[in-house]
């Protein structure tokens, strides 16, 4: 599918690996052995893919799948350091799996291999959540490398389709603060504060547990008020409860 973008933590430089270029086996094994949960209904294929990854250093296949539908019941913790998912279901479905599986399982990296090599593919499973996308036909060629990438955070998806998200990126970020819910909307500091009076603590008491100000208590107050539309301490408990506030209160905003 032309060729592939990965982003170098090191240098942040741009590396390209056309699909005519030649495979090479990494000799430089991350600290840990990579660990990739194959879904793959071709018992063949998912053969092949695994006896590739086993003579690369660094990789351990601990579990394959013949049913991608089958694959949350395996993601179970701890989370593989891939998933290498092959779709051949329909587009929709496709789709409606990589996003479902994204958004319900926190940390998970998401490695797409699929023969569908249109860019429009590629994009909408990037907005679904996936780290990258990887053509069949340059599977096994390209997949140790593509795999090292994503396990490393980066990315693996086509020059273009690189560019395309970076162009959505700002309607993908509202997007997801609006999937997060109003809580994306407070500081850390104003969730803290929130919390405590939804506590039913008075000012003086959030000041000192807070190590604050109470005029800087009352700021909080008011903009976490305005900020969800509230009108009362009352409404502020009602809604801490609601939004499990009290377990994400050590997450920072947006995590």
């Amino acid at each position: 599918m032309g060729n592939a973008l990965t982003v170098s933590r090191e240098a942040h430089t741009e590396s390209w690996y056309g699909p005519d270029a030649p495979f090479e086996l990494d000799t430089d094994p991350l600290s840990s052995a990579t660990t990739v949960l194959l879904a793959e209904e071709d018992p063949l294929l998912c053969e092949l893919l695994t006896d590739v990854l086993q003579r690369v250093p660094g990789f351990e296949v601990i579990t394959t799948v013949s049913r991608p539908a089958d694959v949350r019941d395996y993601l179970t913790p701890p989370l593989p350091g891939v998933l290498l998912l092959d779709l051949g279901m329909g587009e929709e479905d496709s789709v409606r799996l990589v996003e479902d599986l994204a958004c319900t399982t926190e940390g998970l990296k998401i490695l797409v291999m699929c023969s569908d090599e249109r860019e429009e593919t590629a994009l909408k499973l990037a907005r679904a959540g996936a780290h990258g996308f990887l053509s069949k036909r340059y599977a096994r060629e390209q997949l140790p490398r593509a795999l090292r990438h994503v396990a490393l955070g980066e990315v693996w998806f086509s020059r273009r389709v690189v560019g395309l998200i970076f162009n959505e990126y700002p309607t993908l970020a509202r997007r997801a603060r609006e999937r997060e819910g109003p809580v994306s909307l407070l500081s850390d500091r104003e969730r803290q504060v929130l919390l405590r009076v939804a506590r039913g603590l008075t000012n003086k008491q959030i000041a000192d547990e807070l190590f604050m100000s109470i005029s800087t208590v009352k700021s909080h107050i008011r903009s976490v008020f305005q900020k969800l539309d509230l009108t009362s301490r009352t409404e502020a408990a009602i809604f801490a409860v609601r939004e499990h506030l009290a377990e994400r209160i050590e997450r920072p905003a947006g995590s």
